[in-house]
């Protein structure tokens, strides 16, 4: 495995702009707690507390949020934005916690919850994990059979489904695809 302490950190000769958010750089604390753009407010992404102000970055791009188990990766970052982002957000649950927290605030709201974001909300829940009515998606149904790129684009789902294995199972992966 490599030593990634050493890789560069973002780009040296970039400096963090007052309208967006950093790219690939390590923000000094200092220049966060003190800066007005890094106050969270409603509609930013809420990124965690600095002392006492809550930050956040108004940034429409991912957001990605690595931790080890039980390191505090939904109570901190994950529900937080699960339940007052008013943008869409696809959000890949195994266990479905996060689901069954913040459906009700994301969609029309509920007994529980006076007042939903009204966003058309999707739980994709093969195992039934979640509590809640789940959805489907059926990559199929894009298909178009009297297409000419009909076999073009059922391979293209096939080969994003079946992944290649080299080695033995070389021949099942590749049978699959096609």
């Amino acid at each position: 495995m490599p030593d990634i302490s050493k890789f560069p950190r973002g780009i040296a000769s970039r400096k963090l702009r007052d309208n967006i958010a950093p790219y690939a750089v390590w923000a000094d604390p200092k220049f966060i707690g003190g800066h007005p753009h890094w106050k969270y407010e409603p509609g930013k992404i809420f990124l965690g507390a600095l002392d006492q102000q809550t930050i956040g970055v108004n940034d429409d791009r991912h957001m990605m949020t690595v931790a080890g188990n039980r390191a505090g990766k939904g109570v901190s970052a994950i529900i937080p934005n699960l339940l007052e982002y008013p943008g869409s957000i696809l959000a890949i649950d195994p266990k479905g916690e996060n689901a069954r927290v913040t459906r009700n605030r994301r969609d029309q709201g509920s007994k529980n919850v006076r007042q939903g974001l009204g966003q058309d909300v999707y739980v994709l829940d093969p195992f039934g994990v979640s509590g809640h009515p789940t959805s489907s998606f059926n990559p199929l149904a894009m298909l178009n059979p009297t297409a000419d790129t009909a076999v073009d684009d059922a391979a293209l789902i096939a080969e994003a489904l079946v992944i290649q294995e080299e080695g033995p199972g070389r021949h099942f992966s590749s049978a699959a695809r096609n």
